[in-house]
Order: structure tokens, then sequence, then C-alpha cells
């Protein structure tokens, strides 16, 4: 991993924040982490939450993800999205760069994320690729390859 992350502390054993603009974060179990494979080479039971996408990053990596979407006001209606490192640094098991933390439902609920593919996101809008542009996170080549939902 090329990027470097920062430490972070729950605030009460569930969350973290809250963040500069007063939001909090909690990771969402059936996004964390998941081995596929038991420590004897058998494939693992039927995952639970199979059609979800699952973070490489730890909880608190997961906050920093949050929070560079924030500070980069990389935020629409659908929520906070997120990319590091010019969509370089690998958020999701499967080889997923981007992120997206979904609006709660209510404002007083904390924020979930979840790693995706930009051709399996339908509420990353081409104007939230031209932001990323913007704000000088994504190469030329990159940003092409986003309008083209190909990372």
């Amino acid at each position: 991993m090329a990027y470097e992350y920062k430490k972070h502390t729950m605030v009460d054993g569930k969350k973290y924040g809250p963040s500069p603009g007063y939001k909090y974060y909690q990771p969402a179990g059936y996004h964390n982490p998941v081995k596929k494979v038991h420590n004897k080479g058998r494939k693992a039971k039927k995952a639970e939450h199979e059609d979800k996408t699952h973070w490489i990053l730890n909880k608190s990596q997961q906050y920093d993800v949050f929070l560079e979407g924030e500070s980069n006001d990389f935020i629409d209606q659908s929520g906070i999205f997120s990319l590091l490192d010019n969509c370089n640094e690998i958020l999701g098991q499967d080889g997923e760069r981007l992120a997206i933390f979904e609006t709660p439902m209510n404002v007083n609920d904390a924020w979930h994320g979840y790693p995706f593919f930009s051709k399996d996101e339908y509420k990353l809008t081409d104007e939230m690729v031209d932001k990323f542009k913007e704000k000088e996170k994504i190469s030329i080549a990159n940003y092409t390859r986003l309008l083209s939902r190909k990372i």
C-alpha cells in the first residue's frame, strides 16, 4: 500500500468521529474483510452477505478513506465518495479502488461505506468524476477511465 494511513481511535467502541464535518463513521460488519479459505485449505462455508463488497482495510483505515472523501468535498445527494492515490490504492477484496459512504436515512445516524467498481455503482455521476479531476486527485488517464466506468 502506497497511501499512508493515520491511526484513529473509536469514540465508543463502535464508531469514529466526529469528523471535521461533524459526522460519525461506523464500520458495517458485513463489509469487513472476510477469509475465503480456512487455514486447512478448505473453502469456507457460504459467507453471509456474500453479495456485499468487502474492505481489505481495517476499521481505522476505512475511517481514513471516509475523511479523505469528506475533506475534499466529494459529497452529493448519494453520499461521500472517496479514492486514494490516483485510484492506485486497492480498497476492496476484489480489487475495488473507489468507496462510497451512503448518506444515512436519519441525520443523527452514523455513516457507513463500502468499496466499489465504477461500473457497478450507479450513484457515481460524471459530475463527481469531474470533481475528482478538479481537485487533482486523479490523472487525466484515470479521469477518462472513470468516465468510461473502467476502474
